[in-house]
């Protein structure tokens, strides 16, 4: 099967994904992707977000610079309170 879209490796080892797939992937700057190999095949598989906790990837929130929790661990967290005990 020949190939739909062929772009060469710089010598940094990039390759520039193609605006059209970018765009169907809604894939952004700073979006992570995972990569494997299977024979001479590299697969490429865009990673959504999950919660830090449960892995559940709905109804997520910010957590940090770069985590996200959903709403349901989130609203189970306990915090200790900044009342001293007499």
């Amino acid at each position: 099967m020949p190939a739909l879209y062929s772009r060469p490796i710089d010598n940094l080892g990039r390759i520039c994904l193609p605006k059209e797939i970018r765009d169907s992937l809604e894939l952004q700057e700073k979006d992570r992707i995972a990569i494997d190999v299977s024979g001479e095949q590299l697969i490429l598989e865009k990673i959504h977000s999950r919660c830090i906790v449960c892995g559940a990837k709905e109804n997520l929130l910010p957590c940090g610079k770069s985590k996200q929790i959903c709403e349901k661990c989130a609203s189970s967290i306990q915090f200790p309170s900044n009342q001293s005990e007499e």
